[in-house]
């Protein structure tokens, strides 16, 4: 899996992998917890020609409070690896309102030796596109992940202020560690990533 914050993206080694992994070696005695949180959801699962199957993931969306996804613009322009005209918008812009309610889709992975493990994650407004505890705290949410093969991808309600310019871009971010912040982590690069947001009038 990937993961963003910013413009850097880290990959790390999802709860399907981990699951699997545990599975046929078991835990390691210095094994440690690992959540992780990213803007990309599990899609259909398409062969290969070797007869084995493998997943598409899809950028996770931004809904009104009726479960609509919310219109976008897609800025991105850059050509691809090859020099092609890039034809889908890899990083969508949702337009929001001032004090507007949003379903912020995003996904939740437990790869660590504890399951279920509660864990806090923590919603921010930013001016750039990187999530970090200086932005401002919209809400915190506790959750219990299970290590079950299935990574979770749920929706939270997050409220935007009324004080947002009008015109301005900013991302909705999230944060997710374990509730007991002693426990230790084996990555911390994919605890936070985000959804880039443009406020219209």
């Amino acid at each position: 899996m990937l993961v963003a914050n910013g413009e850097k993206a880290e990959p790390y080694i999802g709860e399907d992998t981990a699951s699997g992994l545990i599975s046929l070696f078991g835990l390691s005695k210095n094994a440690k917890e690992e959540v992780s949180v990213s803007h990309w959801r599990y899609g259909e699962k398409l062969p290969a020609q070797d007869g084995s199957v493998f997943s598409i993931h899809h950028r996770t969306r931004l809904f009104d409070s009726q479960h609509r996804e919310l219109e976008t613009d897609c800025p991105y322009v850059n050509p691809d690896v090859n020099g092609l005209p890039v034809t889908v918008c890899p990083e969508p812009v949702y337009k929001v309102q001032k004090g507007q309610s949003v379903l912020l889709e995003l996904t939740y992975e437990n790869a660590g030796k504890t399951s279920p493990i509660p864990v806090t994650a923590n919603y921010y407004l930013s001016a750039d596109n990187i999530i970090d505890e200086n932005d401002d705290l919209l809400k915190s949410n506790s959750y219990s992940i299970e290590r079950d093969n299935k990574p979770s991808t749920f929706n939270t309600n997050i409220t935007l202020p009324k004080r947002v310019i009008s015109g301005n871009h900013y991302w909705l971010g999230c944060i997710v560690k374990p509730a007991n912040v002693t426990l230790k982590e084996s990555n911390l690069m994919n605890n936070a990533t985000y959804v880039w947001i443009k406020v219209v009038e």
